[in-house]
């Protein structure tokens, strides 16, 4: 009985998370990496993105609820609050060895242009802290803007 007691406050626990990240309101509060990590791999509501290119076969994205609802309304750009895309790299064995995060947070003191973008490693340690801004992230993304990725 404790058992099932405790997996039912699990399962309301991470369902109550759940509906505070697809909220579109915004805290000024900053959201930590670790946060993120586990919001990026506790979500059921993530869907991948399709692509044909050639260089989607070293990873694959994917998208919350809230970014995917903006997706498929033809948003490519400007993406409401609370968005979240999940960039999982993949080793030569089509195993996941990384994940870039992003999560769409204006009022957050790590963001960068409105994005909040942290790395982990297979097993959600953080390998590149929010507090860099994306500056790694930059120089792809300026070459050909953010939304020529989608």
């Amino acid at each position: 009985m404790t058992k099932k007691l405790y997996l039912f406050i699990c399962v309301i626990a991470g369902m109550a998370m759940m509906q505070s990240c697809t909220k579109e309101v915004e805290s000024s509060a900053s959201v930590s990496d670790q946060t993120l990590s586990r919001m990026s791999q506790s979500s059921n509501d993530f869907v991948y993105l399709a692509s044909s290119a050639s260089t989607m076969s070293s990873f694959r994205v994917r998208m919350n609820g809230v970014a995917a609802q903006a997706y498929q309304n033809g948003e490519r750009v400007n993406f409401p609050a609370n968005s979240m895309f999940v960039k999982e790299k993949l080793g030569s064995d089509g195993q996941v060895t990384a994940y870039d995060i992003m999560y769409r947070s204006s009022a957050d003191a790590h963001s960068s242009n409105g994005w909040v973008w942290t790395e982990t490693d297979s097993h959600g340690d953080v390998t590149y802290g929010s507090e860099n801004k994306g500056a790694s992230c930059q120089n792809c993304h300026a070459s050909t803007g953010f939304s020529s990725r989608f």
